[in-house]
């Protein structure tokens, strides 16, 4: 499988196919991959920056936001993956 593109949705493809057990090729013409996550969020690469405690996240278990993202993002962990699926993203809006 071709995966043409490093940004998010890229990696998650080619993540995600990987996982599937697909022989994946990942092209990007930058020298970096991903390089926009690393910005975004204040490199924690949240959905909208409007809340950025762990408890906004769906699968946030008292862990770091970065882990507690791996680990809800790995189709092996089944439990995980049932809390996300049961509650979704989550947001709120916050008063600046």
């Amino acid at each position: 499988m071709a995966v043409i593109g490093a940004g998010a949705s890229g990696l998650m493809a080619a993540l995600f196919a990987a996982w599937q057990g697909a022989a994946v090729t990942l092209f990007e013409r930058n020298n970096s991959l991903g390089r926009k996550l690393l910005v975004t969020g204040s490199g924690r690469c949240n959905l909208t920056n409007a809340a950025v405690a762990p408890a906004a996240y769906a699968c946030a278990a008292g862990t770091s936001q970065a882990r507690t993202w791996l680990v809800c993002s790995n189709p092996h962990n089944k439990a995980a993956r049932r809390r996300a699926s049961r509650s979704g993203p989550h947001s709120r809006r916050t008063s600046r």
